[in-house]
């Protein structure tokens, strides 16, 4: 996300000799520290469950909302659309039940998920504001690519 500026640009820097994101793996030392401080391993277990569900129900909707924009999925999902629906229902049951049983630790994890709705238009922002402000000549081609070894190029969703 660093590297496509949708993050700080500082945590996309590699180790000069183990080519890892060092800086970026530091903040995630970090912020898994922070929750260090929370008191009841429960209380921790309904933060995350809670942010991580939420989290694979908007990527069980990526299908749908790729149909309703007329993308042409290049793969195919066992039982779609039910399976889909019954995914996302399931989510969202399990959600509802741990934000009856512990609100406070789940409404933390909720706004965890959330927060990063600012956080990717204000990069957003950043990245369209420097775009700007910089000529062509400074702005260099990125290619979309893996980690694979092979470097092979990703495969991009069409809007045919």
């Amino acid at each position: 996300m660093a590297r496509d500026g949708f993050f700080f640009q500082n945590m996309a820097k590699l180790h000069s000799k183990h080519k890892s994101p060092y800086m970026s793996l530091l903040f995630q030392c970090g912020y898994a520290c922070l929750f260090c401080f929370v008191k009841e391993i429960e209380s921790l277990l309904y933060l995350i469950t809670c942010s991580t569900l939420l989290l694979a129900t908007i990527t069980a909707y990526t299908p749908i909302l790729f149909e309703k924009r007329n993308y042409k999925l290049k793969f195919r999902i066992p039982g779609y659309p039910y399976t889909t629906y019954l995914y996302i229902a399931s989510n969202f049951g399990i959600i509802a039940t741990l934000l009856w049983n512990k609100p406070t630790e789940a409404f933390w994890g909720v706004g965890f998920t959330f927060l990063s709705i600012p956080m990717y238009y204000y990069f957003k922002i950043m990245q369209n504001t420097l775009s700007k402000n910089s000529t062509p000549l400074e702005t260099p081609e990125v290619l979309a690519t893996s980690l694979l070894p092979e470097n092979e190029p990703v495969p991009i969703a069409s809007g045919e």
